[in-house]
């Protein structure tokens, strides 16, 4: 949540009046605005079509279920303040809407931020020149660590068995890394009722688990690693000895070393790119994961791209 915090701060601090968010976790990213807006001393109000405009810890302002009203609302407020509208994009659309979020923002801009939530956002027209686009990254290492500490807590409680170590917690937590919270946390869960226990057998069907949730996507999938290692391939005497001095960065960064950016890999069918891709996954004990360009492709126009960057942003955690 680190970088998130920064980024997202950065934003408030420099006063862009309308951030678009793109989060599928919504109670993370209201966290995360709301721990960014707590350093600032700045209150936060959220708005959604069910429950209207309502200051964290304070009651709804009264009719302001409907976007418009919500939007009057705050253009009249002159407190410093953070403004979340939930799917409020839907409203984008409509002229009416467009055009008093725009009259919105231009009434808050020099004191208040509005950030929108959204799966996946388009730049509202006219709005090109103050919104910016925030994309909440998926959960780290150490926010998913601390997930598999507090459910294993709470299954201990409920009268589970558990056995994981610090090392156990730690390979657990890497097994899951690329989904959202919530999801590994009902992963975890799960395989702890199937059998009624919890411990580092666990891992591998974790790892399982994702690959399918991965292959349901139909854009990554997550390949087992199986097959020789790099001392047991011939003819990549080269390439071995700079996988393993740059497998040392990714464990223990070292100054002035920068960490590796990628290998291309080029060849006849059969040469051996798979198997040393493969080789290279276990040597540096990380997942591998296959992306298929074809199903990239989306029938609406964006489309393609948004697939992109969510396929790269698991990819990257």
């Amino acid at each position: 949540m680190t970088e998130d915090l920064h980024d997202l701060g950065v934003l408030i601090d420099s006063s862009c009046p309308l951030v678009l968010a793109e989060t599928r976790e919504e109670g993370r990213c209201l966290a995360t605005i709301r721990e960014t807006a707590r350093h600032r001393d700045l209150p936060v109000w959220t708005w959604s079509s069910t429950r209207g405009l309502q200051r964290d810890g304070g009651k709804a302002h009264y009719n302001t279920e409907e976007l418009g009203q919500a939007l009057q609302t705050i253009a009249s407020m002159e407190q410093p303040a953070v403004y979340v509208l939930a799917d409020a994009h839907h409203h984008y659309a409509e002229p009416a809407q467009s055009r008093l979020l725009k009259e919105t923002v231009d009434a808050i801009a020099d004191r208040s931020t509005i950030v929108v939530t959204a799966p996946d956002h388009e730049v509202p027209a006219g709005l090109e020149a103050v919104a910016s686009v925030w994309r909440q990254k998926p959960p780290n290492g150490a926010e998913l660590q601390s997930l598999v500490l507090r459910t294993v807590d709470d299954l201990k409680g409920r009268g589970y068995r558990v056995q994981l170590d610090a090392v156990g917690v730690e390979r657990m937590a890497r097994a899951l890394r690329g989904l959202p919270m919530a999801r590994a946390e009902r992963l975890v869960r799960k395989e702890t009722v199937t059998d009624g226990s919890l411990d580092d057998a666990d891992v591998a069907r974790l790892r399982a688990a994702r690959a399918a949730l991965f292959a349901d996507d139909g854009v990554l999938e997550l390949v087992e690693p199986d097959g020789p290692s790099l001392d047991e391939l011939a003819g990549i005497d080269d390439l071995s000895d700079w996988l393993r001095l740059r497998g040392k960065v990714l464990a223990d960064p070292v100054e002035g070393l920068p960490a590796p950016r990628g290998v291309l890999l080029t060849g006849v069918p059969g040469c051996g790119k798979s198997a040393v891709a493969k080789a290279l996954a276990a040597a540096w004990d990380l997942p591998l994961v296959l992306l298929d360009p074809g199903a990239l492709f989306d029938k609406w126009v964006g489309g393609s791209e948004a697939r992109l960057r969510q396929a790269l942003d698991a990819a990257e955690a």
